[in-house]
């Protein structure tokens, strides 16, 4: 079972790694091309338009939902997982055709609505936008539940893949939209990438499909399984609602202090989102596929030991990339239509977002664990609690903060959620100590990197900064013992190799082998 967990995490992890290369790349590239400009503003108003009724209503209500209730019956009935995957396939097709159509038909009234403070310009290219990108719908829903289904059976080709090819089609998109002078290539191979993910997926699940018993015990099932399903995904279709909401509420706040704001946010998140993506999603996807329906110690165990690495590993990133943002900013994107402007806007923030970002991470595995334990309406009070507090920061703090009030309002979501999930998890007492622990050396780091700030020519303080990282993270080794159990089986591993590499030379040099 172990080994289990550990291959899918890697799969997922080394997908999640090369998409945030590409991914990376693509907004270097979006930066380098379009700047803060008309045509970036327009794309995120349009992808914010694509995401809010499509992630809210599907997305996350099938990953969070179908995954668990699946494998806690594949075990124990074979029709059951059977009728389940084509109830959820049914409700995706469903639902995505009638957001399709939706979104293509008021496209104009929905990004007006999501970015009011925007002038007449970009709103109409963002319509534009919306309207194609409205006919990826049932290809983003569809594909997305087909990599959820080929999770279930251990298989995570499809989780990692999907944001290589979506981020494959948007550098391509973009490409075309500079050489041919035609902005609307932005918006098609945004599409586009979602129509090659569905095809993955459709041709990755076929053997699981072949397997299918259509009996009459399939057709009496029907309504019993269709009663459990929605009753089991009825709070989470309300979870992403909230969430998606709360990010509305973000571009509508943002557009309130200049069109520019809207493409800094996302530049800035596309810094600090990256660990999260890369660490966060891939562990709570493997919890969920191999401890669903269980509230047992091993869970527990495996839970707590997965939040402290995750903080150990977070906290000295999230100090670092905050207190180094500018320097972060100007590496990474200023260049071409990436002004002194747009830098400034997106290193504030991204200072606010990197101080967020070890919570959120962490947050956002603890409420994979409850959704493994089909805890699906703690989940919705503890996103609603956290959602609330950012839209009150985003509306009432934004005199105080003004455009970084978007930011602010994420650091104090990021910590509603993780310590809710922490209470109603009851792991307290199991991971205080490691928070006093973390805590303490992350203040140290960061009061060394404050005043190699002060002392330092910048140039010099940012480099000597990942001496200073380093360190910080063989003291989390050394003191954190999860962390210090993973590294240390790393090296047990690495040591042991090398030593049958090396007793392999010496062997072939005693045999005379050449």
């Amino acid at each position: 079972m172990a080994n289990k967990k550990n291959f899918g995490a890697v799969v997922i992890f080394a997908g999640g790694l090369f998409s945030k290369i590409i991914g990376f790349a693509r907004e270097i590239i979006f930066a380098n091309w379009f700047g803060v400009g008309d045509v970036a503003t327009a794309f995120r108003i349009a992808q914010s338009g694509f995401l809010l009724p499509t992630h809210s209503l599907i997305g996350e209500t099938l990953s969070s939902g179908l995954l668990p209730l699946y494998k806690k019956y594949s075990d124990r009935n074979r029709i059951f997982p059977i009728v389940l995957r084509y109830l959820a396939i049914v409700y995706a097709v469903a639902l995505s055709f009638v957001i399709s159509i939706s979104l293509y038909l008021f496209a104009e009234f929905w990004v007006k609505h999501i970015a009011p403070g925007v002038s007449a310009g970009p709103l109409n290219l963002a319509a534009d936008f919306l309207k194609i990108m409205s006919l990826a719908v049932p290809f983003y829903v569809v594909g997305g539940l087909f990599s959820y289904i080929e999770a279930a059976h251990g298989k995570y080709s499809g989780i990692s893949l999907r944001p290589v090819l979506m981020n494959v089609g948007a550098i391509a998109g973009a490409a075309c939209a500079v050489y041919f002078n035609v902005d609307m290539y932005v918006a098609l191979g945004f599409s586009v990438g979602h129509v090659f993910i569905f095809l993955w997926g459709f041709f990755r699940i076929q053997g699981i499909v072949k397997r299918d018993d259509h009996s009459l015990r399939f057709k009496l099932l029907w309504f019993p399984i269709a009663k459990q399903f929605f009753k089991t995904i009825a709070p989470l279709m309300f979870v992403p609602f909230v969430m998606q909401l709360n990010m509305l509420i973000e571009r509508i706040v943002s557009s309130r202090y200049g069109a520019a704001v809207i493409p800094s946010v996302d530049y800035a998140r596309v810094v600090s989102d990256t660990f999260i993506q890369l660490v966060s999603v891939p562990l709570g996807v493997v919890t969920m596929s191999m401890f669903s329906g269980k509230d047992s110690v091993e869970l527990k165990t495996y839970a707590c030991n997965v939040f402290v690495v995750l903080l150990a590993a977070f906290i000295p990133l999230s100090l670092w990339s905050a207190q180094f943002a500018s320097e972060i900013v100007n590496l990474i994107f200023v260049r071409g239509a990436f002004d002194s402007v747009a830098a400034n806007l997106t290193s504030t923030l991204l200072f606010w977002f990197s101080l967020g970002m070890s919570f959120g991470g962490a947050g956002y595995y603890l409420m994979k664990v409850l959704n493994t334990q089909l805890k699906n309406r703690i989940v919705m009070i503890v996103v609603l609690a956290g959602c609330i507090v950012n839209v009150a920061v985003n509306l009432y703090l934004g005199p105080v903060f003004g455009f970084a009030v978007v930011g602010v309002g994420y650091l104090f979501n990021s910590l509603i959620v993780c310590f809710l999930c922490i209470y109603f998890l009851g792991y307290f007492k199991q991971i205080f100590f490691y928070l006093l622990l973390i805590a303490c050396i992350g203040g140290v780091q960061a009061s060394l990197h404050w005043t190699m700030k002060i002392y330092l020519e910048p140039t010099v303080a940012f480099i000597f900064s990942f001496a200073l990282l380093f360190f910080t993270y063989v003291a989390m080794s050394i003191f954190v013992h999860p962390l210090n159990n993973i590294v240390t089986l790393i090296f047990d591993k690495i040591l042991k190799k090398v030593c049958l590499l090396y007793t392999s030379d010496a062997a072939d040099e005693g045999l005379g082998v050449d």
